[in-house]
């Protein structure tokens, strides 16, 4: 997810035809100006354990809707495609709405973060 985001950020040749894509993914610099304490310790068990539910959790929906889909959609062609053309639809749509989605959410524009939205004419 995090290499998606920084393509849609950073398109090779945008609108004002720079290279962006001349240096690898970066997720800046990790400096630290403490050790961790021993205090930290129950807030990464907390996220741990919300980590772990989750993924049972997305585990589960997986097998439930593989179950479904065997019970619905075996031995239909025209309903499998047409479950793969719904999956492309909703899928190209978030791709296509994802950049837009800090200025619409009314963070507009960062200027030390280069980005094909934030530069193009006539985005409102």
């Amino acid at each position: 997810a995090a290499a998606m985001v920084y393509l849609f950020q950073n398109v090779p040749g945008d609108v004002n035809g720079r290279n962006l894509h001349a240096d690898s993914l970066k997720f800046g610099s990790f400096n630290a100006s403490k050790s961790w304490n021993l205090v930290d310790v129950p807030f990464f068990v907390i996220i741990a354990v919300g980590s772990g539910i989750m993924g049972a959790g997305f585990c589960e929906v997986n097998l439930l809707l593989s179950r479904w889909r065997r019970a619905h959609l075996l031995g239909k062609p025209l309903l499998r495609s047409l479950e793969a053309v719904v999956i492309v639809l909703v899928t190209c749509s978030f791709a296509f709405w994802l950049p837009t989605l800090p200025r619409a959410a009314g963070g507009g524009c960062q200027e030390k973060i280069p980005n094909y939205v934030c530069n193009a004419k006539g985005i409102a």
